[in-house]
């Protein structure tokens, strides 16, 4: 008996699943996000996915960066915070350490052009 597609596509996914070096994100952004995001992606000639992973980590590594300095070198307390939200819930504890990795000159200008923006929108309020 030959398989479906809805059955090849399960498998795929569920092998996709137990890899470790993937999760499936599944959710609904505006409208406006999601044109923003198209109009990104063709512009740099970069898949979404790319520019959205870069956008997490790069936000995420800013993040640590910022919360490191907060600590001045001390006790960690604050980066635990940041990094393990919860003890014991659903949120199990995640070790990430910033890593070193080429940044694309475009991911670098979308993500600039992101950060004027927002202080325009700031300033304008």
């Amino acid at each position: 008996m030959s398989t479906t597609n809805a059955e090849r596509q399960k498998k795929y996914r569920e092998g996709r699943a137990h890899s470790g070096r993937e999760r499936r994100l599944n959710t609904w952004i505006s409208s406006a996000a999601s044109q923003a995001l198209t109009r990104i992606a063709q512009h740099y000639g970069m898949p979404k996915r790319e520019i959205l992973e870069g956008l997490i980590l790069g936000c995420d590594d800013r993040l640590i960066e910022f919360v490191r300095s907060i600590d001045g070198g001390g006790d960690d307390y604050e980066l635990d915070k940041y990094l393990c939200p919860t003890r014991g819930g659903a949120n199990p504890p995640r070790i990430r350490v910033p890593k070193e990795r080429p940044e694309s000159p475009a991911f670098e200008r979308a993500f600039r052009l992101h950060l004027l923006r927002k202080q325009v929108h700031l300033h304008n309020d």
